[in-house]
């Protein structure tokens, strides 16, 4: 199974998370990360989720097909951005983990 990312724009109303969920349980695909953010009439949802690469480009379609949903954008996934190790630093102050 692949490791896949998707940003999904959504209008803010009752259930649109549940219909988004069931498209990728349909799929057979694991949602291993969610985040949304919401924008007036709008919202973002972001998530990572592993599959088969059929079952991938049929979640994506699919989710592009949901009633409620303005665009679907995959994207890299933030593991893949971020990595293992993260070091703020500013201020006096240096924080590692």
């Amino acid at each position: 199974m692949g490791s896949n990312a998707v940003i999904v724009t959504v209008t803010d109303a009752p259930g649109m998370l549940y219909a988004l969920a069931r498209v990728f349980a349909e799929r057979g695909a694991n949602v291993t990360s969610v985040e949304m953010q919401r924008e007036q009439a709008l919202a973002n949802v972001y998530f990572e989720f592993s599959a088969d690469d059929g079952a991938a480009s049929a979640v994506l379609k699919e989710l592009a097909e949901t009633p409620g949903v303005t665009a679907v954008n995959p994207t890299t996934s933030l593991s893949m951005i971020y990595g293992k190790r993260v070091i703020v630093m500013g201020g006096g102050a240096q924080v590692g983990q």
